[in-house]
């Protein structure tokens, strides 16, 4: 899964903290399309995306978590990896174009984490991407700030709740800071306001029980803090998605469910038609729905589909260039892809070899091309794989034909009088032309200051 979208989150973009367009992220870029003015060079739009074969990245440990991020300021997407063995947190840092240099240990001392997250965790002191894990084996919050050039500082720890197995950051009281929403599966999910600085207050119940562990974070309504959906897809919940909305102080609303008898297990953000509003992905024992928000805190009827290849939770990107945001499902016998139309349904699902796939995969731009790429936790392989987007044939889409310009009518031309006198006008009129286009050629540059820039 990722989600993209503010410099808090890990790349470029919006001071204000919010997941749309994922955990990445993803993200790894915005899946937002802009249109382009007519004079702007064409990208082309890839007709038959796939990946290339995988290359593996050796690491310490046995992969199990993997994240992406510009941890180093160089405006190229970088890997965090975590895996049992050592215990260890690995960062690769991104050469841009589709490489990465060698894993360096990070974090040695983790005991037993879960899925990493990321954001600028300590926006008080530096702009820095930093790494943020629960860590359940000593029930803490562990946070490793980063230093901005790929490496991180000591970690700093803060106590949570038992049994902590997510951690997912948000701003859910709109003071600015990233704030963490701390899952369980014990049914005591909790609320930690950041302070800024790499620690958080005392962890506050949210009422959110029967949950799975991955919820999606976003500004559903719009008024700046975050709110929460969640899949609940347990024996007494909904089957559905529940919606809560944010009250501002780190606590929540009464919970609006959709989607109901879905099985919805994971759940996911990102904008899947355009409009610029936070929408939802589910996934489950199966298939899945995709929710469109109207920006106002509320969700149109679900839009189911096929082919999620898995029980496994979306990677949202782009990754045929279209502008659109896709889905991708990792399996361990393969992943299925499937292109965004751009109103909220995909096309059918297209099967693709990610060769020893693990179950955790996120998305990023790896190299310089239009279109996301995939990093995966390699199986039961010591390392990560990359698997670039590739395409088979472009379709280039036909540009806007400019208007032709209207042609004005040729003056009359005036009969050349025969007396003398008019000889002598004549011969003034070609002596002044000159110095009226010359001045009228002076004011124009004058005006556009020597050329348009």
């Amino acid at each position: 899964m990722n989600t993209s979208v503010s410099s808090r989150f890990g790349m470029p973009g919006r001071r204000r903290a919010v997941s749309l367009l994922a955990a990445a992220a993803l993200t790894s870029g915005a899946l937002a399309a802009t249109a382009a003015p007519a004079s702007a060079v064409t990208v082309p739009v890839c007709a038959t995306p796939g990946f290339a074969a995988p290359v593996t990245y050796p690491t310490a440990n046995m992969v199990l978590f993997t994240a992406t991020a510009d941890f180093n300021n160089d405006h190229k997407a970088d890997l965090a990896t975590y895996g049992h063995g050592g215990g260890d947190i690995e960062v690769l840092t991104g050469n841009g174009d589709g490489t990465f240099d060698p894993a360096v240990g990070a974090d040695p001392g983790m005991a037993s984490a879960s899925r990493l997250a990321t954001g600028d965790i300590t926006s008080d002191v530096d702009s820095s991407i930093d790494i943020v894990v629960a860590d359940s084996a000593s029930g803490t919050v562990r946070v490793l700030p980063g230093n901005g050039d790929g490496t991180f500082g000591a970690p700093i720890t803060t106590p949570t709740i038992l049994n902590a197995s997510m951690v997912i950051p948000g701003d859910f009281d709109d003071d600015d800071r990233l704030d963490v929403l701390v899952t369980s599966g014990s049914n005591n999910n909790s609320i930690m306001l950041g302070n800024g600085d790499g620690t958080f207050k005392a962890p506050a119940p949210t009422g959110f029980t029967g949950y799975a562990p991955l919820a999606a974070v976003a500004d559903f309504d719009g008024d700046g803090d975050d709110d929460v959906a969640f899949g609940d897809g347990s024996m007494m919940g909904t089957n559905g998605i529940e919606v809560f909305p944010s009250n501002g102080d780190g606590s929540f609303g009464l919970s609006t469910a959709y989607g109901a008898g879905t099985s919805a297990l994971f759940v996911s953000t990102a904008d899947f038609n355009g409009d610029h509003e936070a929408d939802l992905i589910s996934s489950g024992m199966g298939d899945g729905m995709v929710l469109l928000g109207n920006g106002d805190g509320s969700f149109q009827s679900a839009l189911p589909y096929t082919g999620n290849g898995g029980l496994g939770w979306p990677t949202l990107g782009d990754y045929n260039g279209d502008g659109k945001t896709d889905a991708a499902f990792a399996s361990p016998m393969g992943g299925s892809l499937l292109l965004g139309k751009g109103d909220g349904t995909f096309q059918a699902p297209v099967s693709f070899n990610g060769g020893s796939m693990g179950m955790d995969m996120v998305s990023g731009r790896f190299d310089a091309d239009n279109r996301s790429d995939l990093a995966t936790s390699s199986g039961l392989a010591q390392g990560v794989s990359v698997l670039l987007s590739t395409c088979g044939t472009s379709a280039t889409p036909t540009p806007a034909v400019k208007p032709k310009p209207v042609v004005e009518p040729k003056p009359t031309v005036k009969p050349k009088p025969a007396t003398k006198p008019a000889l002598k006008w004549k011969t003034k009129v070609k002596l002044e032309k000159p110095k009226l286009e010359k001045a009228k050629l002076k004011k124009a540059k004058k005006i556009r200051g020597g050329g348009v820039k």
